[in-house]
Parts: structure tokens; sequence; C-alpha cells
């Protein structure tokens, strides 16, 4: 028999019954570990145990984690008896070195999610594979937060790596995306209280159903081409202006258009405007 009063316990799971089994007795709600435990004697004991709660229990919290047959685990009787164990937790087995450098870290991996908080405070959340050390990767400090896809090879290159990075002390999102797709089913409003919005790309195409607005509330709009500008419309083009000059520039020939609206003296009402046409200069 083993001696309960002697502490803590080795044992190694040889059975995982699902809350389903036959030979589960949680009533139908939690996995039950059949654990061979070896005695001061070496005598093998099987017992039947069930998983520490490292939250208290309560009936709204909890923390699930399947153990499987063959780990090695730490356990204890509660109730002074062998009829029933808790296990309490394990002893590490995992092959990976740990850092010698004596830092306070906390990290844990399960099915190849890696969770991390360094010392600085660097909070991590990584796939980790052999064939991908630095997979794709959510990660949040004191001033950044960073969704990295790790790069293409899985090696964390930052120059081949796509990211979404927003800089607290700074006010700064950055974006560096192979191909970004956006899809919204309805509208987009985008407000720039003060600064520009600069783009620049190879081709650049706005497409449209019913409408296109161009508006420039107190400036100006400039088309500037290098080589040719089309205009077409299946229906009427129409432009507005005081002034509209039509004609290759610096060569005489071309037609200036002037839309003039003269005020009256006396009474400062305008007369109904006039139209000049002039050849351009």
């Amino acid at each position: 028999m083993i001696n309960i009063a002697s502490g803590l316990f080795v044992g190694t799971i040889q059975e995982v019954y699902p809350p389903s089994h036959e030979l589960n007795d949680s009533q139908g709600i939690q996995y039950v570990y059949e654990v061979w435990v070896a005695t001061e004697k070496q005598a093998i004991l099987p017992v039947r145990c069930t998983r520490m709660d490292p939250y208290g229990g309560g009936l709204h919290q909890f923390d699930d984690l399947i153990l499987v047959a063959g780990e090695q685990v730490i356990m204890g009787f509660p109730f002074a008896t062998t009829t029933h164990g808790i296990i309490l937790g394990g002893t590490r087995q995992h092959t990976e070195v740990q850092s010698e450098d004596g830092i306070m870290r906390w990290k844990n991996r399960m099915n190849e999610i890696e969770r991390s908080i360094s010392f600085e405070g660097l909070w991590k959340v990584q796939h980790v594979s052999e064939s991908s050390p630095n997979g794709p990767s959510v990660s949040l400090n004191k001033d950044i937060f960073l969704i990295n896809d790790g790069g293409p090879n899985g090696d964390a290159d930052a120059e081949k790596s796509q990211f979404i990075e927003i800089d607290i002390p700074n006010n700064t999102i950055k974006i560096k995306a192979g191909e970004w797709t956006i899809d919204v089913d309805r509208g987009v409003t985008l407000n720039i209280s003060d600064g520009d919005i600069n783009i620049n790309c190879i081709n650049a195409k706005v497409s449209a159903k019913e409408k296109v607005d161009i508006k420039s509330s107190s400036g100006n709009v400039t088309v500037d081409a290098g080589k040719d500008v089309t205009v077409k419309a299946k229906g009427k083009a129409t432009v507005e202006a005081n002034t509209v000059a039509i004609g290759p520039k610096g060569v005489a020939g071309g037609i200036i258009t002037t839309l003039t609206q003269p005020v009256c003296y006396v009474t400062g009402i305008p007369f109904q405007g006039s139209k000049t046409v002039t050849a351009a200069t």
C-alpha cells in the first residue's frame, strides 16, 4: 500500500477515460485518468485520478487541459485514501533547453502554439514548429501591438514578412502586405482631420456603378499625365468654369473661353454673363 503521509507521488498515465466512457465515474463531466503510481517499495499501483483546476474549480471558470497516456504526472491523495487521486501537475519533459541567463520569464506550448511573457513585458502568441520556428505571431509590449506572419519561410525576415503594427506612443499604424483586399458590405468613410492622403502605385483604378465625385472645396484639382489623358462619356460631357483653356502647352492656336459677370455700379447686381472666345498663346 502507499503511505499517504509521505506526501506527493510520481505516476505515469496509462489509460484516459473521456466523460462518456463506461469506466468514467465523474458523472459525465470531465476526463478521468488511470495512473500507475510507484510506491516506496517500487510496487506499481493503479489509481483513478482527475486533474486539478488551477482556477479554483468555480462554476463559471475552468482550465481544460486533456492529458494523454504516457505522460508523467505529480499527484496527491486529498481524501487520505488511494481510491481517488488528484493530478497536480508534472515535471518538465520537453527537450528544448531552457535559457541560462536566469532572467524571470514565462512560456508554455500546446499543439505548436507557444505563449510567452518576457522579463521586459513582451506578451506573445506564436505558431512554432520544426519546419517553421518563427511562424505567425501576435505580440504586445508597452508601446507596440504587432501582428506578423513570420515571413514566407517562417524565419521572421523583416524584409519579407507581412505585418500590421500599431505604435501607441507615436499614434501610427503601419501595414505591410503582399496583396491587400478589403471587402465591405456597406459604406466606407475616411476622415483625415489634418494631413494628406498619398497613394503611390504602378496602376490606379476607380470603378463605380453609378457615380464618381472628385471635389476640392477651397483648393485646386490637378490631373497631370506623363502621356495621354482620355475622357469618355456615353452621355453628355459638361465642363463648368469661369475660364476654360484648351490647347497644347506653349503653342499658339488654342482656345480660351472666358465667362464674365459685369456688375452694375449703381445697384451692385450682376448683369447676365457675357462670353468671350480668344486664341490661346
